[in-house]
């Protein structure tokens, strides 16, 4: 798909051989790659990103507290380049930060990984629970209102679900699942009286309650859920299909720097949602299946996910509450969004592995 792309925009499309090129970079060089996760690294080899990943939250949330709490025009704040600032607008007075990351998207992404991996590790994970586990938990419900995401908070959300989800086809699991639970919830408790989470509690349920009422209106988050997701989403992909061409607008085109290179402005020529860039740049015929693909990708992620938990191993299936979502509707447009795209479904192919010897084990203890 992405090499049929690049002669159809150049010939048919936006005309521009390196916007085709950056464009079919995605399907050429990404997609690919995260194949290669269950080829190189097994169930073993995840618990060690595992790791990586909870640890690296720890000073990724004191990053996010200063950020937080100073000017925008401090040094944390600066944006990419030195030049402005990287926060966003928030609530009640407060912006949203972007931690490590150029945007807040990237911070709300981490942190969703983040918080699947230590469900995980809570879950089924190597026993006994280091200390540094709890910690990591503390800080990831530190970090929901700092980032005034709530993105992030139907993510959390998501990932209870699918472990809930795990545990209900393999009851076995609440045998290690409750005492962790337990320490979490003491845990939570301990965080939720510190000064630093009510303060961030403000602004937090400030924007919920504008962003609610303006997306959901008298329907609440149920509104929100149909109109932000499904409709604005999905559905409303479809609604201007019959004007694009059968060639599409060019792949390329939908991205924040093809844009820069065809007008000299950074923006969406043709739509923020995954769909509908899809549909926009590749066409209805392309556009249609690639979307397809998608679609049947996730499906059978979920599928292996399901027989994994009844074979044992009910990581997959915990990774998968955001593996699969992101896969079946995230924009790849964005740089960043396509690289957690790509880490998340290439983790819970490993997670399917599992090891074959013994001394994989050894790996992880000796890390």
């Amino acid at each position: 798909m992405g090499l049929i792309a690049i002669p159809l925009a150049v010939g048919g499309g936006h005309g521009s051989l390196p916007v085709a090129v950056y464009g079919a970079r995605i399907l050429l060089l990404h997609f690919p790659v995260l194949f290669l996760f269950a080829s190189v690294f097994n169930r073993e080899d995840v618990w060690l990103f595992a790791k990586a990943f909870l640890l690296i939250a720890i000073p990724m949330t004191l990053l996010l507290g200063l950020q937080f709490y100073l000017p925008q025009t401090h040094l944390v704040n600066v944006g990419v380049g030195g030049d402005g600032t990287s926060v966003f607008a928030g609530a009640a007075g407060r912006h949203r930060s972007s931690g490590t990351f150029s945007f807040t998207n990237g911070l709300s992404s981490f942190y969703a990984i983040a918080g699947a991996l230590f469900a995980g590790w809570i879950t089924c994970g190597p026993r006994p629970i280091p200390k540094w586990v709890w910690i990591t938990g503390g800080c990831l419900i530190v970090a929901l209102p700092l980032t005034i995401s709530r993105a992030l908070a139907f993510q959390y959300a998501l990932t209870v679900v699918f472990t809930v989800m795990a545990v209900g086809i393999s009851p076995k699991l609440l045998k290690s699942l409750v005492p962790a639970l337990i320490g979490f919830l003491i845990v939570g408790a301990i965080v939720s009286q510190t000064e630093v989470f009510q303060t961030a509690m403000e602004p937090f349920t400030k924007r919920w309650e504008n962003a609610t009422e303006s997306e959901g209106g008298d329907d609440g988050v149920a509104g929100v859920l149909q109109n932000r997701v499904l409709q604005y989403g999905l559905l409303s992909a479809f609604e201007s299909s019959d004007q694009i061409p059968w060639q599409g607008l060019g792949i390329g085109m939908g991205t924040n720097v093809g844009a820069k290179m065809l007008t000299g402005k950074r923006t969406f020529l043709i739509a923020e949602g995954g769909w509908g860039a899809m549909l926009g740049e590749l066409g209805p015929i392309l556009g249609g299946f690639l979307i397809l693909y998608r679609v049947c990708f996730t499906t059978i992620l979920f599928a292996m996910s399901v027989v994994a938990v009844r074979r044992g191993n009910p990581l997959p299936l915990i990774l998968g509450s955001v593996a699969i979502h992101t896969m079946f509707m995230g924009n790849t447009a964005q740089p960043t969004a396509l690289g957690f795209i790509v880490l998340n479904s290439g983790m819970l192919l490993a997670a399917l592995r599992m090891p074959r010897r013994k001394a994989n084990s050894a790996k992880l203890q000796a890390a």
